[in-house]
């Protein structure tokens, strides 16, 4: 007998609505850092684009990536309280979980800032997370999942909001 099916999420845009909060705190680490601050009528096609694509616009220099991605967390965390799940998505949860789906998180956001979230909307637990990283390692989280818990890669799909995550 083969494992349930597996459907694994992306979490900012997916599960939380958090985009706009995340952009507007992309927005002020470019100002505070001197950097071009990307406009809001630019969201959409950033949106489509590659990370690398996304710092070469920007000029921003690999090196300074591990302590951008930790202060824009530290200021996720703070504004945690006031995003909310993406309307409609507790129910798409609690439904797939009500039906056996085994239901998984691959996520660039860190581990408690969605626990966190998760805990206090009260979504069903992830069977399976893998979160963290750097903005190029969603290919790893999945790859990760996969492997960790035998997915069946034809037996599994992965939800999100943009191309790059997936």
């Amino acid at each position: 007998m083969s494992a349930p099916p597996a459907v694994i999420f992306d979490f900012d845009g997916t599960v939380a609505d958090s985009v706009a909060s995340i952009f507007e705190i992309a927005r002020e680490l470019a100002r505070e850092s001197g950097r071009r601050v990307p406009d809001w009528s630019e969201l959409p096609e950033l949106r489509t684009l590659p990370t690398r694509e996304i710092m070469r616009r920007f000029e921003i220099h690999p090196a300074r990536l591990p302590g951008l991605l930790w202060r824009g967390r530290r200021r996720f965390r703070e504004r945690l309280p006031l995003i909310a799940p993406v309307p409609g998505i507790e129910a798409v949860l609690w439904a797939l979980k009500d039906q056996g789906f085994r239901l998984g998180l691959a996520s660039t956001n860190s581990p408690e800032n969605i626990e966190l979230f998760t805990q206090r909307h009260g979504l069903p637990a992830w069977e399976m997370s893998a979160a963290g990283g750097g903005l190029f390692g969603k290919n790893r989280l999945l790859r990760r999942l996969l492997s960790a818990y035998e997915l069946d890669p034809r037996r599994t799909a992965v939800v999100g909001d943009e191309v790059r995550d997936v």
